[in-house]
């Protein structure tokens, strides 16, 4: 059980065990990368609004109940933590399990985060319950500091068996004015000679605001050499289509595939299809490895998602594991208050609205078996300046193509900052808006835009622009 997996603990009875995912437990590493993209979240969302709500819904908990033969018992719970700015302060996991019929609960794992005045993440700090001495005991930290206004530096550190140790670095650099991470250096802790250690550079590219590549260099000692090469394509509503991974091969002095993951949308811009494919260099093919189908109803919630493995030996796609989520319709994405590690593509789809139950199946010889659901709380919060989840902007523009002037439709009266980047991702015009006005073109030379339309809470959204 791979993809759904990292996103929901899968608790199977027999001979399979406990899945670990970043939706109810969390992974014992911390990736690095996706920290950094935590941390741009938290750099998105800096400028706060201050505005009051009352029916605004945090997600609280989650109970875990899995199937043992034929009864149903509580197996593990989540508990979410926020301040009062809207910031998640800690996650903390509880097993359960019962003993000659009582239920014991005890604490698994931990994680804390703080921030600055600026709701910017400053310390993650996970732990794991030490059973001997029924205390937390802390297995990894990391430090996130702001030197500038386009730098933030990530210092990981890792329990050894006497103290915290640093492991890592990351000094990652981000551009102010669009606020995406252009590239990281990455170094590595020598304790010997208590310095840092250069390892990598990545440098990322952008078409507009959207990524398109991050290129990965490794550190010799006297220079950076090609190592990998990630690929990001999009559709025209910015849907991402297409993520690659090249491997740079020094002999040739070229790069070669090695793995790829597609993505397919409904016509209201909702997922509906996901692939992961592996190069089989031997064969000079694709090959499939594990692939998502999602059915998306009239409100654009992810009912049923359905993950599939390629089996080579009987040269099919073979059930996997089947999610089916309830929704309180009631509640749009933007109503809800939810955890960090909620804000990535892989899990918002299953929080169009409130998600208040899941059903899981696993694939056992082909056919769906039902062994696992979870329980989904909220509760109402009111509070001043929080920090909410980014909302899309409606807008159209037309014509398009174009030749010498556009006009921006939008839903409401406000006013508007309109931003129009050329392919290399410089941005040639800036100007503000209102519903309905005509921009000149004419100065723009053949060819494709991206235009980032914004408004005055910092919400965003994207439109591709042909110029004829």
């Amino acid at each position: 059980m791979k993809k759904l997996l990292l996103l929901f603990t899968l608790l199977i009875a027999g001979s399979l065990t406990f899945a670990q995912s970043n939706f109810f437990n969390r992974q014992k590493t911390i990736q690095r990368r996706d920290y950094n993209k935590l941390i741009c979240n938290s750099l998105h969302n800096k400028s706060l609004a201050a505005y009051k709500l009352t029916n605004y819904q945090k997600l609280d908990s989650i109970i875990a109940i899995s199937k043992d033969t034929s009864n149903w018992e509580i197996s593990q719970k989540v508990i979410y933590q926020y301040d009062s700015k809207g910031n998640t302060i800690n996650i903390t996991n509880y097993d359960y399990e019962t003993n000659n019929g009582t239920v014991v609960i005890t604490p698994d794992t931990k994680d804390e985060y703080n921030y600055d005045t600026q709701n910017r993440i400053t310390e993650h700090n996970y732990y794991e319950w030490d059973h001997s001495l029924s205390q937390w005991s802390i297995n990894e930290k990391t430090i996130t500091t702001y030197p500038s206004n386009t730098i933030f530096e990530n210092v990981y550190y890792q329990q050894t068996s006497s103290q915290l140790e640093k492991q890592h670095k990351d000094v990652n650099y981000y551009s102010s004015s669009i606020n995406h991470i252009d590239s990281t250096i990455s170094y590595n802790w020598n304790s010997y000679g208590n310095h840092w250690v250069i390892d990598n550079k990545q440098i990322y590219s952008y078409f507009g605001n959207l990524l398109t590549s991050i290129k990965q260099q490794q550190w010799t000692g006297a220079a950076y050499q090609n190592d990998k090469l990630i690929e990001y394509t999009y559709d025209a509503a910015a849907n991402q289509l297409s993520r690659t991974k090249k491997l740079w091969n020094s002999s040739s002095n070229q790069y070669y595939p090695n793995d790829k993951e597609e993505y397919q949308y409904t016509s209201s811009n909702k997922i509906k299809n996901y692939v992961h494919r592996e190069y089989d260099s031997a064969n000079a093919r694709w090959q499939g490895q594990d692939s998502i189908n999602y059915t998306i109803d009239n409100n654009g919630n992810a009912i049923v998602s359905q993950e599939y493995t390629w089996e080579s030996s009987s040269n099919s796609w073979e059930k996997d594991s089947k999610l089916v989520s309830t929704y309180n319709n009631t509640y749009a994405l933007s109503d809800l208050l939810l955890p960090n590690e909620f804000q990535d593509k892989e899990t918002l789809p299953y929080f169009n609205h409130m998600n208040t139950h899941l059903d899981i199946y696993a694939g056992y010889n082909n056919q769906w078996e039902y062994i696992a659901k979870y329980d989904l709380y909220y509760s109402n919060i009111a509070i001043n300046s929080i920090r909410k989840n980014k909302e899309n902007i409606h807008f159209s523009l037309y014509p398009n193509p174009a030749q010498s002037s556009i006009s921006i439709r939008t839903n409401s009266k406000d006013k508007y900052q309109l931003k129009v980047y050329a392919i290399n991702g410089s941005l040639v015009k800036h100007l503000q808006v209102n519903n309905n006005d005509k921009v000149d073109i004419k100065s723009l030379n053949k060819g494709i835009y991206i235009l980032q339309l914004t408004d005055n809470k910092g919400n965003s959204s994207f439109k591709k622009l042909i110029k004829q």
